[in-house]
């Protein structure tokens, strides 16, 4: 919810030594609430209306503020979901490699081992390395 307010007063007359004098008064108000001239305007008109304008607008920012830890947790849970996946992952290529190693599959048993090593590793290279430029 946002509202906007313009508001424009113009005047014009002439000074004491006769030239001709314009006054322009401009406000601009623009905000998740009413302007409060606006909001007074309300509460005449029906009583207790800005009461529940301000209410509404509690309302309306506890629901964003709800919104948005809803997503951060739900980041949080992705991210975690992601590195256990990997970790399992990884672990699972190992053990494949190892089993290689034991019936002499060396060099294919050391290839699987070495990259799901580096898969584990080169992410902490890669992000110290980004942490360092900015």
């Amino acid at each position: 919810m946002s509202t906007k307010h313009q508001k424009s007063v113009q005047a014009s007359g002439k000074n004491d030594n006769g030239q001709e004098v314009k006054l322009v008064h401009q406000e601009a108000y623009q905000g998740p609430l009413p302007h409060p001239d606006l909001l007074v305007k309300y509460e005449e008109i029906i009583p207790g209306s800005a009461e529940r304008i301000l209410s509404m607008a509690e309302k309306e920012q506890q629901h964003r503020h709800q919104l948005e830890n809803e997503v951060i947790k739900k980041e949080i849970a992705q991210k975690g979901r992601g590195l256990n996946f990997g970790f399992t992952l990884a672990l699972l290529i190992i053990v494949i490699g190892a089993y290689l190693l034991i019936i002499d599959k060396s060099l294919q048993g050391f290839s699987l081992i070495l990259g799901s090593i580096a898969m584990i590793i080169a992410p902490f290279f890669f992000n110290k390395n980004n942490n360092q430029n900015k």
